[in-house]
């Protein structure tokens, strides 16, 4: 294990004890927690007829349609997250899969992680802004595809052949394994 000064090591218990992991952390403490160690989501792939619906994103990183996701909050079960990413994202609640459809795995410039990507169906209607087409998308905005877009956002760009697959109906066997370096 690395070694740290005991003014460091004080300083983390200090910002430590300031903290409520369970609803989120705090923008500075968040990024050195993913420089630090990998970050674990779930990813949610709501699926209608053979159209799945994406969420804008802008970011310091990339900008693109994605796959709506959220971070795992400490002590928080698989269906918990799913809930919870189902609320924030898209403002509906969903059906998931029991399983998850792929395990992607992302190395790149924000830091490593670990994503089950759940397809699921909407059991109620989004209160996000679901646009009719692509036009003035802001981040958030939900859009139905039938095909996947050329802007995908590229940390999900892996899962493009996987979205056609289930968006057709595809069956859900064992995750896919995926892998993605970002520069």
């Amino acid at each position: 294990m690395a070694e740290i000064s005991l003014q460091q090591a004080e300083t983390l218990r200090t910002i430590s004890r300031g903290l409520d992991p369970r609803s989120g952390l705090p923008r500075p403490v968040f990024d050195f927690v993913y420089a630090a160690v990998p970050m674990v989501n779930v990813d949610l792939l709501a699926l209608d007829g053979g159209r799945f619906l994406l969420a804008w994103r802008e970011d310091e990183f990339a900008a693109g349609w994605h796959v709506p996701g959220g971070i795992f909050r400490r002590c928080e079960t698989i269906a918990q997250r799913i809930e919870a990413t189902a609320a924030d994202e898209l403002g509906a609640s969903v059906e998931a899969s029991k399983t998850p459809a792929a395990i992607l795995e992302i190395f790149g410039a924000r830091g490593h992680n670990l994503s089950f990507l759940y397809p699921c169906r909407l059991t109620s209607r989004p209160t996000m802004r679901v646009l009719s087409g692509r036009q003035g998308a802001r981040p958030g905005d939900l859009v139905w595809f039938d095909a996947v877009p050329d802007d995908l956002y590229p940390a999900h760009r892996v899962y493009a052949d996987l979205i056609v697959d289930l968006a057709s109906g595809g069956a859900i066997g064992p995750p896919a394994m995926l892998s993605r370096r970002a520069p």
